[in-house]
């Protein structure tokens, strides 16, 4: 008996470990661009357990490549939770640009540990 109830509680930490998350869409806010308006980067992602409130992110900016990650504590509540991360960019000069963007998850609260494998890009 002893043995099934740590087979079933290994299992349980497993399963809360290997839960992905997604990235559903990235926009920019304003629709239309120009280089008299402030530009925001919005990036709208779901994660299997809830409160993803808890997170911390950065962003980075080299010439036309931005660069940004954010990481959401997730909590042991089993319900489909939704979040927004905004990255400020303000004004840009006119050209093309590329937006790298990872949303990782982790467990506990802030400064969570990461899961072992990276979330989407």
């Amino acid at each position: 008996m002893k043995k099934y109830i740590l087979i079933c509680f290994i299992s349980f930490l497993s399963a809360i470990n290997c839960q992905g998350q997604w990235i559903q869409q990235l926009w920019t806010n304003p629709s239309v661009l120009t280089t008299n308006t402030p530009v925001q980067l919005i990036a709208e992602v779901d994660f299997p357990s809830g409160d993803c409130k808890d997170k911390t992110s950065n962003m980075s900016q080299a010439g036309n490549s931005i660069s940004a990650f954010a990481m959401h504590c997730l909590g042991a509540a089993s319900y489909i939770c939704n979040d927004k991360d905004t990255f400020n960019l303000g004004l840009l000069p006119a050209g093309t640009y590329t937006f790298y963007f990872q949303v990782d998850a982790g467990m506990g609260p802030s400064p969570c540990s990461p899961g072992i494998v990276p979330g989407p890009m």
